[in-house]
């Protein structure tokens, strides 16, 4: 698989401590690793669930050297997806299949390529239409914390308003997200819920 050598420089930012790269890696394999988990299992919330168990993993525990990026990411998640079946009480036992070794690699196809184009335009709507769910000065405040990765201090000049008002914002706003997402109001993107969860479990540094 031809990969863009930006998302090999992140993961090995990411790998070296630069924790602000997480979210381009996580972004950059979503859609691919939907598509494949399609061809294991119907179940988009198994999917999910896989999804972000491998990437709770890896932020947790990073691997220190991986030979094949690719090869890393999808086989760890054909095996988290298994691992998701067998533990759900509607799998049927029958269907278990062993583990897969790193080494084995995988493949797109052309439907792959089509689904994960598709995928990558519905995460920009559905970020977009989260975002545009909170007030102007929340908005601001995560769009700057989180697609610009700007510091609390930084955001404090550009908003012109006291440190602890940001922080405010970005908690009010983060709030209010994760409230909406558990109302149903829209489907937020699990990658803007892996954030927030992260960040409200102590897991990233949001200030």
């Amino acid at each position: 698989m031809t990969r863009d050598i930006s998302i090999e420089i992140s993961w090995k930012k990411y790998i070296s401590g630069d924790k602000a790269v997480f979210g381009d890696v996580y972004l950059h394999y979503y859609a691919e690793l939907y598509a494949y988990g399609r061809t294991i299992t119907p179940r988009a919330d198994w999917i999910d669930t896989a999804i972000q168990e491998l990437f709770i993993t890896l932020w947790q525990n990073p691997p220190k050297e991986v030979r094949s990026l690719d090869q890393y990411i999808f086989t760890s998640f054909r095996n988290q997806l298994y691992r998701t079946l067998k533990n759900s009480r509607k799998y049927l036992a029958t269907n278990r299949v062993p583990e897969t070794r790193v080494e084995d690699g995988w493949h797109k196809s052309a439907e792959d390529i089509l689904i994960e184009d598709e995928s990558n335009s519905e995460i920009r709507q559905q970020i977009q239409k989260a975002l545009q769910s909170l007030p102007a000065r929340r908005r601001e405040a995560i769009y700057l914390k989180f697609f610009q990765n700007k510091t609390t201090a930084e955001i404090s000049v550009i908003m012109n308003i006291r440190e602890e008002m940001v922080r405010n914002y970005i908690y009010k706003g983060i709030k209010a997200l994760r409230t909406n997402y558990s109302n149903q109001q829209f489907r937020l993107h699990p990658a803007l819920i892996l954030i927030i969860c992260l960040q409200l479990s102590g897991n990233m540094n949001l200030f």
